[in-house]
């Protein structure tokens, strides 16, 4: 769906529950967009 994009599809959240796999989704792009910020920041 496109609420979620690609993260929603791959095989990490695919293992998760059905209830909990938009939670995990939003958690796992909030570290990988916390992540890039780092490593665009720390120069």
């Amino acid at each position: 769906t496109p609420k979620y994009g690609l993260l929603y599809h791959s095989t990490f959240i695919g293992r998760a529950g059905l209830k909990n796999k938009g939670r995990i989704s939003r958690y796992l792009a909030n570290k990988c967009s916390i992540a890039s910020r780092i490593d665009c920041f720390s120069g």
